[in-house]
């Protein structure tokens, strides 16, 4: 999974990648400005820190491009060790030089009723094609969808919605706009979780488009993804990511909560968690060596038994112990402190082996 944003940060939103389109002078009145929020917030209902936008509608900003409120983010990884060059977008589909795409974007939303265009939330992918000629919008937009569409799931915190996606046509730069409608039930003022498979859903709908040549349409399946738009006068934004797929056994998993053990920190943090959740049956053998059964992931991340926990941090036969110096390479002198054997063997600045946290081990 690639994370875009989780917004667990203190700081302003425009450090970590995000615009907003406004017009360059007031439109409430002399002095009075856009009166815009724009910033994290901590949502106890989301349980975690969330993104919240809000500007009221201005009649002086109808029929120009700034009457629906959006705030932007361009999916642009920077180089690092493992990827010298970075990358500008996210791979949608698979080619010959990457078969590792990532096609789901996933999404929390907090959004009330609302009526008119300029008031409804709409979360926009903007991506392009396999050779970049053609560029292609994904609109998102929580409404009912029309009659005879390609239909597929969309998780929600609600249960399984129904989706349609259908060619909205082309805007006056030539882009094609797709259109995902999520069903108005979502305009509750609650939060809801979506999933939506980019690749499905552009191939649905360019197919049964009559605006391309049939010779010509693969020519429009969004390849990348390379930015994301959100716009509405009011909504909550939470957990924006692109997966590889969807996860129904695990359904959602809330990695990025904020807890007692992080509240003071202030600054951005990463964790990395990897599982194997695709066999339908996984083997697992619990700190006493006794093998058992798990159909599910969750079965087996949920057994206490299936967590390695120090029973003596000063006994160099204790399994956790003997684990980290023998096997890794700590130095028990430094338990708690900053090791940099372990830092050196996981290229890292850092490394702290903290014997007060389980081991999870198959």
């Amino acid at each position: 999974a690639i994370l875009v944003d989780n917004f667990e940060y203190w700081d302003s939103p425009y450090n970590h990648g995000w615009m907003q389109q406004e017009p360059a002078y007031p439109v409430y009145g002399y002095g009075i400005g856009y009166a815009t929020i724009f910033n994290t917030v901590l949502d106890l209902q989301e349980g975690s820190r969330v993104l919240d936008v809000y500007r009221p509608p201005s009649v002086f900003l109808l029929s120009t491009p700034y009457e629906r409120h959006q705030v932007f983010h361009a999916l642009y990884t920077p180089a690092s060790a493992a990827d010298p060059d970075g990358q500008n977008c996210i791979r949608v589909r698979a080619n010959d030089e990457d078969n590792t795409p990532n096609p789901t974007v996933s999404f929390d939303f907090r959004a009330p009723i609302g009526i008119e265009t300029w008031d409804i939330f709409e979360l926009d992918v903007i991506g392009e094609s396999e050779n970049g000629d053609n560029a292609i919008t994904v609109k998102i937009v929580p409404l009912q969808p029309p009659s005879g569409t390609y239909l597929g799931p969309v998780n929600s915190t609600d249960g399984m919605y129904g989706i349609a996606a259908g060619v909205s046509g082309f805007n006056e730069a030539g882009q094609l706009q797709v259109t995902v409608a999520i069903g108005r039930g979502m305009l509750d003022g609650s939060w809801h979780a979506v999933w939506l498979n980019l690749d499905d859903a552009v191939m649905a709908a360019v197919d049964v488009f009559d605006g391309i040549d049939d010779a010509d349409k693969q020519d429009w399946y969004m390849a990348r993804a390379c930015a994301v738009a959100v716009s509405g006068q009011m909504f909550r934004l939470d957990n924006l990511m692109f997966r590889a797929g969807f996860h129904s056994i695990i359904d959602y998993p809330d990695l990025f909560e904020m807890g007692p053990l992080y509240a003071q920190i202030f600054e951005p943090y990463r964790y990395l968690f990897i599982a194997d959740y695709a066999g339908a049956s996984i083997r697992a053998h619990d700190v006493e060596g006794h093998a058992t059964e798990c159909n599910h992931i969750s079965d087996l991340m949920l057994n206490p038994a299936h967590f390695l926990l120090v029973q003596d941090p000063n006994d160099p036969n204790d399994p956790v112990v003997k684990y980290w110096v023998e096997d890794m390479g700590a130095d028990p002198n430094l338990f708690g402190e900053n090791d940099p054997n372990v830092a050196d063997r996981f290229d890292r600045d850092s490394f702290v082996v903290d014997l007060s946290l389980p081991i999870f081990a198959d």
